[in-house]
Protein backbone atom coordinates (compact mmCIF):
# COMPACT_ATOMS: atom_id res chain seq x y z
CA UNK A 1 0.00 0.00 0.00
CA UNK A 2 2.87 2.18 -0.67
CA UNK A 3 1.47 3.84 -3.91
CA UNK A 4 -1.63 5.28 -2.57
CA UNK A 5 -4.02 6.04 0.45
CA UNK A 6 -7.50 5.85 1.65
CA UNK A 7 -9.61 8.22 3.38
CA UNK A 8 -13.28 8.60 4.35
CA UNK A 9 -14.28 11.06 6.51
CA UNK A 10 -17.42 13.56 7.56
CA UNK A 11 -17.86 16.88 6.56
CA UNK A 12 -19.20 18.28 9.35
CA UNK A 13 -21.41 21.88 9.13
CA UNK A 14 -21.07 24.19 11.86
CA UNK A 15 -23.35 26.69 13.18
CA UNK A 16 -21.27 29.33 11.15
CA UNK A 17 -21.08 29.18 7.51
CA UNK A 18 -18.57 32.06 6.64
CA UNK A 19 -15.84 30.94 4.36
CA UNK A 20 -13.44 30.86 7.53
CA UNK A 21 -14.93 28.29 8.84
CA UNK A 22 -15.67 26.18 5.58
CA UNK A 23 -13.59 23.60 4.76
CA UNK A 24 -13.89 22.18 1.38
CA UNK A 25 -12.89 18.27 0.43
CA UNK A 26 -9.70 20.41 -2.07
CA UNK A 27 -8.60 22.37 1.18
CA UNK A 28 -8.56 19.28 3.32
CA UNK A 29 -6.35 17.44 0.84
CA UNK A 30 -4.26 19.93 0.48
CA UNK A 31 -3.56 20.33 3.91
CA UNK A 32 -3.16 16.62 4.57
CA UNK A 33 -1.15 16.33 1.44
CA UNK A 34 0.72 19.35 2.11
CA UNK A 35 2.25 18.42 5.68
CA UNK A 36 2.51 14.51 4.75
CA UNK A 37 4.68 15.25 1.75
CA UNK A 38 6.91 17.64 3.93
CA UNK A 39 7.81 14.85 6.63
CA UNK A 40 8.09 12.40 4.43
CA UNK A 41 10.54 14.05 2.30
CA UNK A 42 12.29 15.06 5.21
CA UNK A 43 12.63 11.60 6.40
CA UNK A 44 13.60 10.26 2.84
CA UNK A 45 16.37 13.44 2.96
CA UNK A 46 14.69 14.32 -0.43
CA UNK A 47 12.89 17.50 -1.93
CA UNK A 48 10.30 18.02 -4.35
CA UNK A 49 6.58 16.76 -4.98
CA UNK A 50 5.66 14.10 -3.62
CA UNK A 51 2.04 12.93 -4.04
CA UNK A 52 1.05 12.89 -7.58
CA UNK A 53 -1.58 15.74 -7.95
CA UNK A 54 -4.41 13.32 -8.90
CA UNK A 55 -7.11 12.37 -6.05
CA UNK A 56 -10.65 10.82 -6.32
CA UNK A 57 -13.70 12.18 -4.40
CA UNK A 58 -17.03 10.52 -4.03
CA UNK A 59 -19.82 11.57 -2.20
CA UNK A 60 -21.57 8.86 -0.28
CA UNK A 61 -25.17 8.49 -0.40
CA UNK A 62 -26.55 5.79 2.29
CA UNK A 63 -25.51 3.86 4.72
CA UNK A 64 -25.06 0.77 2.89
CA UNK A 65 -22.71 2.86 0.73
CA UNK A 66 -20.75 3.67 3.42
CA UNK A 67 -20.65 0.14 4.70
CA UNK A 68 -18.93 -1.07 1.55
CA UNK A 69 -16.83 1.75 1.70
CA UNK A 70 -15.48 1.26 5.27
CA UNK A 71 -14.94 -2.60 4.31
CA UNK A 72 -13.23 -2.14 1.12
CA UNK A 73 -10.75 0.33 2.90
CA UNK A 74 -10.22 -1.83 5.23
CA UNK A 75 -9.29 -5.44 3.63
CA UNK A 76 -7.60 -3.87 0.88
CA UNK A 77 -4.10 -4.68 2.32
CA UNK A 78 -5.55 -8.07 3.20
CA UNK A 79 -6.89 -8.06 -0.49
CA UNK A 80 -3.31 -6.79 -1.17
CA UNK A 81 -1.80 -9.40 0.52
CA UNK A 82 0.77 -7.53 3.02
CA UNK A 83 -1.60 -9.37 5.98
CA UNK A 84 -4.07 -11.39 7.04
CA UNK A 85 -6.27 -9.38 9.75
CA UNK A 86 -7.13 -6.07 8.79
CA UNK A 87 -6.55 -5.22 12.41
CA UNK A 88 -2.38 -6.36 11.53
CA UNK A 89 -2.63 -3.07 9.64
CA UNK A 90 -0.51 -0.70 11.70
CA UNK A 91 -2.12 2.47 9.59
CA UNK A 92 -5.69 1.45 9.61
CA UNK A 93 -8.30 3.58 11.64
CA UNK A 94 -11.90 2.90 12.13
CA UNK A 95 -14.16 4.21 14.52
CA UNK A 96 -15.61 1.60 16.78
CA UNK A 97 -19.05 2.25 16.18
CA UNK A 98 -18.34 1.81 12.50
CA UNK A 99 -16.66 -1.99 13.20
CA UNK A 100 -19.67 -4.16 13.32
CA UNK A 101 -19.90 -3.88 9.30
CA UNK A 102 -17.41 -6.26 8.60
Amino acid sequence: MSNHRHMLFKLLRGEKSSKKHSFPVTDIMKLIKGSTAFQANKILKRKGQFWQHESYDHWVRDDKERENIIRYILLNPVKAGFIQNWQDWKWSYCKENYLPYL
